[in-house]
């Protein structure tokens, strides 16, 4: 365990619980609980979208911040982000250089 750790674990465990949580409130709206008029079908559907994204939400969180490696995609993005900052950077260096002024 990394020093400090301890402080963000009980963090952790207050997302996990709010995961568990979306994860069976999503469960509970999957079919209906016998007869059901219209209106309370859409609720329940549109409940069960909601609570789903924030189940995923929750769940695709917990798994970054508990990565071990770092995402083949997430590296490439990451790579081009800079790669295009670098880019803006230089023009505004030059542009600065141009007019005689130094960053």
């Amino acid at each position: 365990m990394m020093a400090g750790w301890g402080r963000i674990d009980k963090r952790l465990e207050k997302w996990k619980e709010k995961r568990d949580n979306f994860e069976a409130l999503y469960e509970q709206r999957k079919k209906a609980r016998g007869k059901e008029d219209e209106n309370n079908k859409n609720k329940r559907i549109r409940e069960r979208i909601y609570y789903k994204r924030k189940f995923n939400y929750w769940k695709k969180k917990i798994e970054r911040f508990e990565a071990t490696e770092v995402n083949e995609s997430w590296a490439r993005r990451q790579l081009v982000d800079t790669q295009m900052t670098s880019k803006y950077a230089r023009e505004l260096e030059e542009n600065e250089v141009s007019k005689g002024r130094s960053c």
